[in-house]
């Protein structure tokens, strides 16, 4: 019975993934998707318990739903933060934060935004991960973290910036890639005006993302890298399930 018990242990720590209080938006493909009549997604809700979803209230904007994923057709898809009004979500101040998404970018040659919140406007801080068919970019308000780190169109990638204190890191499939010990000095990430949106700029008219995305993950700390790089094995096993309480969970 031992035995039993610490072989059902051992599945399950390598099975679950727990998140942390400071996880505010989680979105999965393999749950928390609301598709309308034609297979288009038009609603992806958050499993970080934080109510943060992201929506398409216009059919014709909608992602398709297909094989656990979120095809995004480069042309006019996108989902916005339900909040539109507000637009609180995204405003990291001069704290700390994590943004991971997993992607699969189909174009070459295409500038497109994975998440974004708002255009860049001089006087404003907003922010946005880019794939432009063979590398990746975090920038706020057109400067750049750029890897030289080579991706292309056939794999699945799961991009991660990290703001700690003043140093920004870039980790590509939890692999740190670009850092820069300077590059958030004096940035207050602060911007009502502007939407936290999925697939493309704050505007849903310009740099659709072309492809799939298959998770968004927010934490307000810098997660270090032990952490992402367990998330994103995690992520690559196909989300194992095994137990019947196995998967996300708040500690």
């Amino acid at each position: 019975m031992r035995i039993l018990i610490f072989i059902l242990m051992i599945v399950f720590l390598t099975s679950a993934q727990s998140i942390s209080s400071h996880t505010v938006l989680l979105l999965r493909a393999d749950r928390g998707i609301v598709k309308d009549a034609s297979n288009n997604v038009q609603e992806w809700h958050d499993q970080s318990k934080n109510g943060n979803y992201v929506r398409q209230t216009t059919s014709g904007y909608r992602p398709t739903f297909q094989n656990n994923s979120l095809l995004f057709d480069g042309s006019d898809d996108y989902l916005m933060h339900w909040d539109n009004v507000n637009n609180l979500f995204g405003n990291f101040g001069t704290s700390d934060f994590t943004i991971s998404v997993r992607f699969r970018h189909t174009a070459a040659n295409t500038y497109d935004q994975l998440v974004s919140k708002g255009a860049q406007l001089a006087g404003y801080y907003v922010f946005g991960f880019w794939s432009n068919g063979s590398n990746i970019s975090f920038g706020t308000n057109s400067t750049y973290l750029t890897t030289s780190t080579l991706i292309n169109t056939t794999d699945y990638y799961t991009v991660t910036v990290v703001r700690s204190g003043d140093a920004g890191l870039l980790y590509i499939d939890g692999d740190l890639v670009f850092t820069d010990a300077s590059y958030f000095t004096g940035q207050n990430i602060n911007n009502t005006n502007r939407r936290f949106v999925v697939g493309a700029r704050d505007d849903g008219a310009s740099h659709h993302f072309t492809g799939f995305i298959t998770d968004v993950r927010v934490d307000t700390i810098a997660v270090n890298g032990g952490v992402i790089k367990s998330y994103v094995g995690w992520l690559k096993q196909g989300r194992p399930k095994r137990l019947k309480f196995a998967g996300y969970s708040k500690f």
